[in-house]
C-alpha cells in the first residue's frame, strides 16, 4: 500500500535523536521492536556525531571501511527487522562509489539479491515519470502553466467550488495543484487493474474520485492523482501507452534496460514480503506514474548519475540541463520541512537536506537521496514492509560522510 512516505521515515529519524538524547534503551515509536544492543552503539555514536556536525567528510581512502560497516549494519538489521533483503548504492561526486547487497530476493529460493535485482519503488516513480513529462514540455507539445484542460483531453476534473482552469502541469509535478488522492493500493492481478480514465473516476481504484480539495496554488498537498492524470495526458498528446513511451524515450536513453513501469514476473525480480518476512503478491497498478515503477539498484543509480549531472551530453540527449535543474528547484507554496520540485521533492532529516524521493508499497520499501551541489546520493531498495527499519541507520552512517558548510 502506498503510504505516507516521508512521514514513516522522518518519524523514525526523529525517534532516533530522542533515542541519544535520553540514552534509553527501550523505544516505542511506530510500532518499532526494540533495537539490539549489539547496533545501538554504532547508530548512537555516528548519529550523534553527526547531529553535531563534527564528523570530517569521508575520504575516497575509507570508502572501503565504509562499505564494510554498512555490510555488517545491514546484514543484522535484516534480521532484527524481519526484511528479507537490501540493496544499496552511493554515489560520491556524481559517480557510482560502492555497493552492498545483502539477504535474498525471496525467501522460498534464497536467490541472493543483486545490483541487477528488480524491485518496485512506489512514490520514485514520480522522480522519473516527470523526465517522461517534462519532454513533452521541452518539444512544446505542452505548456507547463496553461491549464491542464487544454492538453488532457480524455478526461477532466468533476464540478467543484474550485477553479479547475488554475490546475496546470506545474503544479501537479510539484504538487500544489490542490489534488486529491495521496496514493493507491493497488491490485492484486492484471485483470483486476482498471483503466486510466476509470481509476481517475474513482469507479475501481479503491481510494476514491481524483478531485479538488484547495484552490490550486494555494498550499502544498501531496497528490498521487496528479500523477495520474498526468501520465494519461502524455497518453492523449503522444497516442502511445505511457509504459511504452518511458521505455523507449527516458528508460532505455538511461541504459535502464532492466527497469520498466508495470509489474514484470521476470527472473530477476524481488518478491515482497510482509512484516513478518513472509512472501506477498506483488499488486499492480494502473497508476503506473504515481507507483508503478519496477527497477534495479544498478538502474536507479544510473537515473541518479543523470540527475547529478545535468549538463552531460549523455544527459542533455533526454533532458536539457535547465530544465532538469528547473525540476530540482522548489514549487511554492511548501509547507516547513516538505516541499517539492518537479518530481524531485525536497526532504529535510536532522541537519541534513536532499532532494529525491521515498517509496512505498505493500512489501516494498525505497529511497532515493541526492545532493546536487556535492554529487552526493544513497540509493536503499528493500523487499520488505519493515524496510524503513533498516533504512533509517543506514542513512544515518551515510549522512557523516556528507560535507559540511
Amino acid at each position: 500500500m502506498h503510504k505516507n512516505d516521508d512521514y514513516k521515515f522522518r518519524g523514525q529519524y526523529r525517534w532516533m535523536c530522542y533515542e541519544l538524547t535520553i540514552f534509553t534503551f527501550k523505544i516505542f515509536t511506530l510500532g518499532d521492536p526494540v533495537l539490539s544492543l549489539s547496533i545501538r552503539p554504532i547508530i548512537c555514536s555516528l548519529t550523534m556525531l553527526s547531529l553535531a556536525g563534527v564528523i570530517p567528510v569521508t575520504s575516497a581512502a575509507q570508502s572501503p571501511e565504509i562499505r564494510k560497516e554498512v555490510k555488517t549494519l545491514s546484514e543484522q538489521l535484516l534480521k532484527e527487522h524481519n526484511v528479507p533483503g537490501i540493496a544499496i548504492a552511493v554515489l560520491k561526486n556524481g559517480q557510482p562509489s560502492w555497493t552492498v547487497f545483502s539477504g535474498v530476493a525471496d525467501t522460498k529460493t534464497g536467490t541472493a539479491i543483486t545490483g541487477d535485482t528488480r524491485f518496485n519503488v512506489g512514490s520514485i516513480s514520480k522522480c522519473v515519470a516527470a523526465w517522461g513529462v517534462m519532454q513533452l514540455v521541452e518539444q512544446g507539445s505542452v505548456n507547463l502553466d496553461a491549464s491542464i484542460a487544454d492538453s488532457l483531453k480524455s478526461w477532466s476534473l468533476p464540478e467543484s467550488s474550485f477553479n479547475s482552469d488554475r490546475v496546470t502541469l506545474r503544479r501537479m509535478l510539484s504538487h500544489t495543484a490542490g489534488l486529491s488522492l495521496h496514493g493507491y493500493p493497488g491490485f492484486a492481478t492484471a485483470t483486476d487493474t482498471p483503466t486510466l480514465k476509470a481509476s481517475l473516476a474513482g469507479e475501481t481504484n479503491g481510494a476514491g474520485a481524483v478531485h479538488l480539495i484547495a484552490e490550486p496554488g494555494s498550499k502544498w498537498q501531496y497528490s498521487g492523482g496528479g500523477y495520474t492524470m498526468a501520465q494519461l495526458m502524455l497518453e492523449d498528446v503522444t497516442g502511445i501507452s505511457f509504459a511504452a513511451y518511458m521505455k523507449r524515450e527516458v528508460l532505455d536513453p538511461l541504459d535502464m534496460r532492466s527497469s520498466g513501469f508495470g509489474w514484470s514476473d521476470s527472473s530477476n525480480a524481488a518478491t515482497p514480503h510482509d512484516e513478518n518476512g513472509v512472501p506477498i503478491a506483488p499488486v499492480r497498478f494502473a497508476a503506473l506514474a504515481a507507483a508503478g515503477l519496477e527497477t534495479t539498484c544498478n538502474d536507479l543509480s544510473r537515473f541518479a548519475v543523470a540527475s547529478l549531472n545535468p549538463s552531460e551530453p549523455s544527459t542533455q540527449a533526454i533532458l536539457k540541463a535547465e530544465t532538469i535543474q528547473l525540476m530540482q528547484r522548489k514549487v511554492e507554496p511548501g509547507t516547513p520541512g516538505r516541499s517539492s520540485g518537479l518530481g524531485y521533492q525536497h526532504m529535510q532529516f536532522g541537519p541534513t537536506s536532499t532532494i529525491g524521493h521515498l517509496g512505498s508499497n505493500a512489501g516494498w520499501e525505497a529511497a532515493m537521496f541526492l545532493q546536487p551541489e556535492s554529487g552526493d546520493a544513497l540509493i536503499m531498495l528493500t523487499n520488505g514492509t519493515n524496510g524503513t527499519q533498516v533504512q533509517r541507520p543506514i542513512f544515518a552512517m551515510w549522512a557523516k560522510t556528507l560535507p559540511r558548510n
